[in-house]
């Protein structure tokens, strides 16, 4: 099947089995260039997806198991450095989650787990200098948070439950 802009661009392309999704699928911006492509198996994504900015540079990719997000997911800036790292699992992110500036420099790095976060925060600012540490228990602030100024400690507090505790 091919569907088309109303400009007359083709927009979609894949074939159907039985009524359902199969194998290849690919969109593409009215212009012609390619949008995103990936495999469907049973009407569901499945496999490696990749989208593309319009001027064919890889925008992210990533995985899918029975239509669900699944594992490593990368996205990029338009000059190819990675813009995000990603993992999920079943849908839900699941893992360590790194976010980059255009610099290549990491912005925050923070732990999920089964879509909550858990685990370690951190955030830099654009020289690399530390902005917010701490760690979150079940979706809550837990434990030591630091907060800097300019690189150095400016604040720190203690958390239980999300609650700032004296």
């Amino acid at each position: 099947w091919t569907y088309f802009y109303e400009t007359g661009e083709k927009w979609r392309a894949g074939n159907y089995r039985n009524g359902q999704r199969e194998g290849t699928w690919t969109t593409w911006y009215e212009s012609g260039k390619k949008l995103h492509a990936g495999e469907y198996a049973n009407d569901m994504e499945e496999g490696r997806w990749t989208a593309w900015y319009e001027d064919g540079r890889v925008d992210y990719y990533g995985n899918f198991t029975e239509g669900m997000k699944d594992g490593e997911w990368r996205g990029l800036y338009d000059d190819g450095t990675v813009r995000y790292v990603l993992h999920y699992r079943e849908d839900v992110k699941d893992g360590e989650e790194v976010r980059y500036y255009p610099n290549g420099k990491v912005e925050l790095r923070q732990n999920f787990r089964n879509g909550v976060l858990n685990g370690k925060y951190e955030r830099y600012n654009e020289a690399g200098a530390p902005v917010e540490k701490g760690q979150f228990v079940g979706g809550e602030k837990d434990g030591k948070w630091v907060w800097y100024d300019n690189g150095h400690e400016s604040y720190k507090a203690r958390f239980k439950g999300g609650r700032e505790v004296k």
